[in-house]
């Protein structure tokens, strides 16, 4: 269906120009686009200073804006933690949307979307993990960001070998929850090690879960080697 450009009474009953929506458009873009900037420069300042060293004015000068700016976004530097640990739980949950496929590609998938994720928010995790003792919102995000992705992971599982195609060791949640402490764990002992060593390691903890969901790793890892 296609949409005239030059109306004059938009879907909120206010009367614009034929450039309207193009007005708003761009003002909503540069609205999201200063909220980004201010979680992007949070979450790098929480990472050099901590939390509690960490001020507004850090944040502000991080992301170029003025403190009178921020503060229509954000009332204080617990709100802007907050925000960010809503996005960083939100993108562990988007690691395990990957396309449909067998067990093994979303296996490879979702642990290497999940470990890439940790070594790019691996400070920030730390923060959430010291302001949940003293704060109940982030306290709740951050036994969401642990927890509901294995929920996931054992939920799939289940599915899985209801359907025959996995054979797991143990049960589905036990399976689960193990291959997704290993990865955390492991993936973060390693964030400031090189490139290689990271990929290494998640390729074992791939071949370790596909044996415990009962599924062959050689087959597989030889085809990705070809």
């Amino acid at each position: 269906m296609l949409i005239d450009i030059d109306v004059n009474v938009n879907h909120d009953d206010h009367v614009t120009d034929g450039n309207g929506w193009v007005v708003r458009d761009a003002r909503e873009r540069s609205h999201t686009q200063r909220h980004q900037q201010l979680l992007t420069a949070a979450e790098q300042v929480f990472a050099e200073r901590g939390y509690d060293e960490a001020t507004m004015a850090d944040i502000t000068a991080g992301a170029g804006v003025s403190r009178a700016t921020a503060y229509v976004y954000f009332s204080s530097k617990e709100d802007v933690l907050l925000a960010l640990a809503q996005q960083v739980v939100a993108e562990f949950i988007a690691a395990q949307d990957v396309p449909p496929g067998d067990p093994w590609t979303v296996l490879s998938q979702t642990c290497r979307r999940t470990a890439q994720a940790l070594w790019v928010h691996g400070p920030l995790l730390e923060v959430m993990t010291e302001r949940a003792r003293r704060n109940e919102d982030i306290r709740a995000l951050h036994d969401e960001l642990w927890h509901r992705p294995v929920r996931r992971f054992a939920r799939y599982l289940e599915r899985e070998r209801a359907a025959g195609t996995i054979h797991p060791v143990a049960s589905s949640s036990i399976v689960a929850e193990f291959i997704s402490s290993t990865l955390r764990s492991g993936a973060l002992d390693r964030r400031t090690q090189s490139r290689s060593a990271q990929n290494k390691f998640v390729d074992s903890v791939i071949e370790v879960g596909a044996t415990l969901i009962g599924i062959d790793p050689s087959s597989h890892t030889h085809q990705e080697q070809s």
